[in-house]
């Protein structure tokens, strides 16, 4: 069986995005919404393929309020595009960008088997991408840490706040006191091809701060899904190690062309890491500084309606809901069992991503229609739009 792991500890399992699944888990509520479409659909699929974490930790605890708001969403932050420049050899890459990857030092307090709380400690990578002090991250690094401190390059220490952070795409941004630092630039993942040389910077077992990996780009759009949230990858060979979560991928123009979130575990594989394209990653940062933090649900179980389906049961393309949570946010506007979701404000829903990814940018509280068709009868069906106000769930009570 396949596992992958975060680059940090403990491990758990992740699976290989199945059709159906629920979008509650959008949100982090978990389940999977495999309900059959009118008693009508294929057998299951043989057990996919398992991915574990490479780092784990508890729910993220919100930090007081940091003053490092920025005035706008991209202000310090500079993106831009070196394709034109030549390629630097290993060497070059390692001295032009090193000194922006830092290692990452959380303190994580638990409840232990007796009730009592302790404090344990995880580690991970990251780099500056502006020269005032804000570092990407991996959302699954800074996990739940009461106190977060980061090591440049040199050496020296700094506390660190966290700005925002996005569980469902792994992503976290933080920020230090200061000025001046060296940072790296985001690159276009979309002019990727397979084969082409990259390198990894990281901290791999928390120990080993600045060590490059090298290798080359072995897939691109790999749909992978961790924590329950569908993602489409980069796939490396470049080794990466717990520790290494968070840490740059990079072009030989010295671009960060992904971010390093997870590796393949099962037994005899070698080289198969994975990373959130860069061009992911600029959308994502505008969100995180937007305030958009992808936690809201509609708390639906769907089932994606294909041209075939389609056609045998006279139904929209869309996501068919095959369970409604009751006091959900769908319940409340009266979605039904049986309906099938065909926009999202007005964009088309197709498939179990599209409705992810407008979910993903919708914040809590928002108010955004449905377009829906419904039974009128036996062989009839019509199409409404309902208004839906979209709220992330809150914690159960103690």
């Amino acid at each position: 069986m396949q596992e992958y792991q975060m680059n940090k500890r403990p491990k758990y399992a992740l699976r290989i995005a199945a059709l159906a699944m629920a979008c509650t888990i959008l949100g982090g509520a978990g389940g999977f919404g495999a309900g059959w479409l009118l008693g009508a659909f294929p057998a299951a699929a043989p057990e996919a393929p398992v991915y574990a974490p490479l780092e784990s930790g508890a729910p993220l605890t919100p930090s007081a309020p940091s003053p490092y708001i920025p005035a706008s969403a991209t202000d310090s932050m500079t993106f831009t595009d070196m394709s034109a420049r030549d390629a630097l050899c290993y060497v070059e890459l390692y001295d032009q960008c090193a000194p922006a990857v830092v290692a990452i030092n959380c303190v994580v307090t638990v409840q232990n088997i007796w009730g009592r709380t302790q404090d344990s400690r995880s580690t991970g990578s990251g780099f500056f991408i502006s020269s005032n002090g804000y570092i990407l991250t991996n959302h699954h690094v800074v996990n739940g840490a009461s106190s977060i401190t980061v090591t440049l390059a040199g050496g020296e220490t700094r506390d660190a706040a966290i700005i925002g952070s996005r569980e469902d795409s792994d992503l976290a941004l933080l920020r230090v006191e200061g000025e001046g630092y060296p940072f790296l630039p985001l690159g276009d993942s979309d002019n990727l091809k397979v084969g082409l040389p990259i390198a990894a910077i990281g901290n791999p077992l928390g120990s080993l701060a600045g060590t490059m990996t090298e290798g080359i780009i072995s897939g691109m759009n790999r749909d992978i899904t961790i924590r329950n949230f569908n993602e489409t990858m980069l796939q490396i060979s470049a080794a990466v190690s717990p520790g290494n979560s968070g840490g740059p991928v990079l072009n030989m123009q010295g671009e960060v062309v992904g971010i390093v979130t997870a590796k393949s575990q099962e037994n005899n594989s070698e080289g198969i890491g994975f990373a959130i394209p860069s061009n992911t990653v600029r959308v994502l940062v505008d969100d995180i500084m937007a305030g958009i933090t992808g936690a809201v649900t509609l708390g639906v179980d769907v089932q994606t309606v294909t041209a075939e389906l389609a056609a045998q049961h006279n139904l929209p393309l869309g996501q068919y809901v095959t369970a409604v949570r009751p006091g959900g946010n769908a319940a409340r506007a009266g979605l039904r069992t049986g309906d099938v979701i065909t926009a999202f404000n007005g964009n088309a829903i197709r498939t179990l991503e599209d409705l992810r990814s407008n979910l993903a940018v919708t914040r809590d509280g928002e108010t955004v229609s449905l377009t829906i068709s419904r039974a009128a009868s036996q062989n009839a069906r019509t199409v409404m739009t309902l208004t839906v106000k979209v709220i992330a769930p809150q914690p159960l009570a103690a």
